[in-house]
């Protein structure tokens, strides 16, 4: 059933006697505005009063006031609208993700917009259980304005209130509460200041779902024993000097490090001269050498090569995102794989991305945008200089090799660079290059099955995943 202009009013105030939550009518008004995206976005048949309760508890957090603190005109009403806030308000404030989101909220600049898209994105995992019942043309509400006194509709209120008790089973037996929120959802909301632009927007979600969908690795099953003779980094501070002593104990130390044993010798010494003092001002006192083993790290470097030209911008059928989305979203998950497998040593990571100098301006400005969305997926790391980005005609993999780490590089090669990078890749293994590698074709065959492809006509997650580990496997067993 559409609803038509001269029931606007009824249907909006009808349905706000199904409120879980107390609020005031500037609160009302306020959440009208967030109403009217929501059907713009196409929840024509969500009703006004769960966008204003789930606003409310995503506004105000545990400070929300549930209107289960009073009393309801029946025993009906108040058993129905205490199922609400207990099996979906109260369930959706439970919630550890929620919770997190709403403090993201709380200290950002933008905090009612993080508010805003937070609420967007609880409706997106919920809007699916609410029956289909009242359908409401957004362009109805452009000029709306609530009438100064306020009349509930007992007809649509009756009517909701049914609706409402089918809504609350249904999402009982479907919705999965774990996923209301994914990777995506929490960093757009972490950055939400600086995603400016669909086009970055849009761009980060994909690549953190693509890499959020192949899931962890399971370091256990590789073999990385072959990987341990890296160059050792030495890092010394104040607080971990190891000179002398037995092993796990040196003589610098933080006062939480020291060993209780040293105590003894508070009541030792001379009316003058106490025995700790002294050995404190000698640097005798010995401590636990806490984290030991961050003293020594391997240090390595990972360089993830793109070469696959105008491919890059290209979307197979057989896939969901386009060939963009999909190679960084590996790359992204292969980062975090490797961080975890190497968790203890220096890592550093490098981003090349191989632009032709015959390549036209808008495939130009393509790449580079890319490599913007990429620097804000992974912009903490670029602030500890974990990674690095370039843009370039074409890179050896001589140059790659560094001495002083131990060095790895994963290359996606489209069908144009195919044959030049397995010449290359034959070239260095006759050279005994000191350089773990591996060469992944996309948008094209292997007929010889030697290098793991990205075919076009696509690769299932589960399949996907599959080449994420033979990469993985490839490159450091």
């Amino acid at each position: 059933m559409h609803i038509e202009k001269d029931q606007l009013s009824a249907y909006l105030l009808g349905s706000l006697k199904c409120s879980g939550v107390v609020c005031h009518r500037a609160e009302v008004i306020s959440a009208l505005s967030v109403y009217r995206q929501l059907l713009a976005d196409g929840c024509y048949h969500l009703p006004f009063f769960l966008v204003v309760d789930l606003l409310m508890v995503l506004e105000k957090g545990y400070d929300v006031q549930f209107r289960s603190d009073f009393d309801y005109e029946n025993a009906g009403e108040r058993k129905l609208l205490m199922r609400y806030e207990r099996e979906c308000l109260g369930r959706i404030l439970q919630s550890p993700e929620i919770g997190v989101a709403i403090e993201i909220a709380g200290t950002s600049q933008v905090s009612r917009q993080v508010t805003e898209r937070l609420l967007a994105q609880v409706v997106r995992s919920i809007e699916s259980f609410y029956p289909k019942v009242y359908l409401l043309n957004p362009g109805l509400l452009r000029d709306y304005q609530f009438p100064d006194q306020w009349q509930v509709n007992d007809d649509f209120s009756n009517e909701i209130e049914g609706h409402l008790e089918g809504f609350i089973g249904a999402l009982g037996a479907g919705i999965n509460w774990s996923a209301l929120l994914y990777d995506e959802d929490t960093f757009e909301l972490s950055h939400l200041e600086v995603l400016n632009s669909d086009h970055l927007r849009v761009g980060c979600r994909q690549i953190l779902e693509v890499s959020r969908l192949l899931g962890k690795s399971d370091p256990v099953s590789l073999d990385i024993a072959s990987h341990e003779d890296g160059a050792d980094t030495v890092y010394l501070d104040e607080t971990h000097y190891p000179t002398g002593g037995l092993a796990g104990l040196t003589n610098r130390g933080s006062f939480e490090n020291l060993l209780t044993s040293e105590l003894v010798y508070l009541d030792e010494g001379t009316k003058d001269v106490s025995l700790f003092e002294l050995r404190y001002a000698e640097g005798e006192l010995l401590y636990y050498m806490r984290d030991s083993g961050n003293l020594r790290r391997k240090r390595r470097s990972v360089h993830f090569i793109i070469d696959v030209g105008s491919v890059f911008e290209n979307k197979a059928s057989g896939y969901d995102w386009q060939y963009s989305v999909l190679l960084q979203g590996i790359c992204l998950r292969l980062l975090h794989d490797l961080f975890q497998i190497f968790e203890t040593d220096a890592l550093r990571f490098h981003f090349h991305y191989i632009i032709a100098g015959d390549i036209e301006t808008g495939e130009r400005e393509f790449f580079e945008g890319e490599i913007g969305v990429m620097k804000t997926v992974l912009s903490d790391y670029v602030k500890h200089d974990w990674v690095t980005f370039q843009s370039l005609g074409d890179i050896g993999l001589e140059e790659l090799v560094d001495l002083k780490r131990k060095t790895y590089a994963v290359v996606f090669s489209g069908p144009e660079s195919r044959e030049c990078w397995e010449s290359r890749f034959v070239a260095a293994a006759s050279e005994e290059l000191n350089l773990h590698r591996i060469l992944v074709g996309v948008d094209c065959d292997s007929p010889e099955g030697q290098w793991p492809v990205l075919p076009a006509e696509g690769l299932s997650i589960y399949q996907l995943n599959q080449l994420r580990g033979q990469i993985l496997e490839g490159l450091i067993s």
